[in-house]
């Protein structure tokens, strides 16, 4: 379904939030799990969260149709340095207002040696082939900086949302129902991003019959010549099937 990845991108994230909403109305009626000081958490916060989500997908998922699988997978060693880099920032006292003031946090020179050697070995493997045009086309170069930038979000986003559980003591099943909407409406809302050339260049008034077809292709109908939607609701049910189980479990 490459033909549509902005129409998946919306339904990974749409899928979680009648569950996750589902779990948390359920604790509200019949458990104290759910707490007022809870429920009185500003939600932009939760925006903020579910914003950074947002762009970090669209950015992947974009990135990854034009992106090497080996370079995927290189690629997304960064976020270990990058979730090192991003939690010394977090503990800064000027960004204390946001999510409240966070211990700052204590690695040691190995930690360091080990984020310079897997940045080293990233860009070593990266840098030659935005440079070289002869091994990439000029999309799929496109497409290899838009997956690397999409790593900084994301990090970004899954650290802010573990200190929003533990700092503030927000049980993790309410914390995903309200990022998980976020999520969801900024993402509709960065749809217009794709009438840009790196992005598909889909003109809007095409909308509509871009996500009817998108849904067409689900249920395996191609609609386009260049679809390929054979068996498309087995590959895609079953990822969102097992994604769903694993990320209840995790939650547990």
């Amino acid at each position: 379904m490459e033909n549509y990845v902005f129409f998946i991108s919306l339904l990974l994230v749409g899928i979680y939030i009648p569950i996750f909403f589902a779990i948390v109305w359920y604790f509200q009626l019949f458990t104290n799990r759910i707490t007022p000081a809870m429920l009185s958490f500003p939600k932009y916060k939760f925006y903020m969260i579910g914003g950074l989500g947002a762009i970090a997908n669209f950015l992947l998922l974009f990135g990854a149709a034009l992106t090497p699988g080996p370079i995927q997978l290189l690629i997304s060693q960064l976020s270990l340095p990058l979730t090192m880099l991003i939690s010394i920032i977090i503990a800064l006292p000027s960004l204390s207002f946001i999510f409240g003031r966070s211990p700052s946090p204590s690695f040691k020179w190995n930690n360091y040696l080990g984020a310079a050697v897997i940045l080293s070995g990233v860009f070593t493997a990266i840098i030659p082939q935005i440079i070289h045009s002869d091994s990439l086309s000029k999309s799929s170069t496109t497409g290899l900086i838009v997956y690397t930038l999409s790593t900084l979000p994301l990090v970004s986003s899954t650290l802010l949302k573990e200190v929003t559980i533990k700092r503030h003591n927000i049980d993790s099943h309410y914390v995903s129902a309200w990022t998980c909407l976020a999520q969801f409406v900024i993402t509709a809302l960065l749809y217009p991003l794709t009438t840009l050339p790196q992005f598909g260049g889909r003109p809007l008034s095409d909308t509509p019959s871009y996500f009817v077809n998108g849904f067409k292709c689900l249920c395996g109908t191609s609609t386009l010549i260049s679809d390929r939607c054979g068996g498309a609701y087995w590959t895609v049910g079953t990822y969102i099937f097992m994604n769903i189980i694993f990320n209840l479990v995790l939650l547990a």
